[in-house]
């Protein structure tokens, strides 16, 4: 999603294939005990069909007022924390 806000033009929507994949099976690829792909992946999980600029739009300006937030609260002197 973040890809169709910030390169829309890279985007090849027409070329979308829908992947999901159940989260027990999952669980070993989040949580990193297993590198291999799993078996009919198509680089990306769930739907990416539903993807939107609009919603890329949210995740980029959500994580960018997080890093800001964290910089900020970081930065601030040890007494003002």
């Amino acid at each position: 999603m973040p890809g169709l806000y910030v390169y829309p033009e890279k985007v090849k929507m027409e070329s979308v294939r829908e992947y999901d994949i159940p989260f027990d099976d999952f669980r070993k690829y989040l949580f990193h005990e297993d590198s291999n792909l799993p078996e009919g992946y198509v680089g990306s999980l769930g739907y990416p069909s539903f993807a939107s600029k609009d919603k890329g739009s949210r995740i980029i300006k959500r994580m960018i007022d997080r890093m800001i937030s964290e910089c900020h609260d970081f930065l601030k002197p040890s007494c003002q924390r």
